[in-house]
């Protein structure tokens, strides 16, 4: 449940979701994200297939970091990470 909507995902999207929301404002990486997929060129393909189903409005709190990987961003939080440089992000590489 997500807010007040009910979503449903599969294993692999669900285990994306669940390896960003554990790891919420920290970059998590492309490779430790692929490490859990039988393939790990679908990795973008999952992402996008996540974030259609978090809705138009909670999309957005799953963000691209270019060259590092991603990161789920709280709905309290989004809007001061847009403002914040790539710099400022923490990076979680396999834990």
């Amino acid at each position: 449940m997500l807010g007040k909507k009910e979503i449903t995902l599969g294993p692999v999207g669900w285990t994306i979701f669940n390896m960003l929301a554990l790891n919420a404002g920290q970059v998590v990486s492309r490779s430790r994200l692929s490490e859990k997929l039988l393939d790990p060129a679908s990795l973008s393909v999952y992402i996008h297939s996540l974030r259609v189903e978090l809705g138009v409005q909670a999309r957005k709190r799953i963000q691209s970091v270019p060259g590092l990987g991603y990161m789920y961003v709280s709905p309290d939080k989004i809007a001061k990470c847009d403002s914040q440089a790539a710099s400022q992000w923490h990076y979680v590489e396999g834990t």
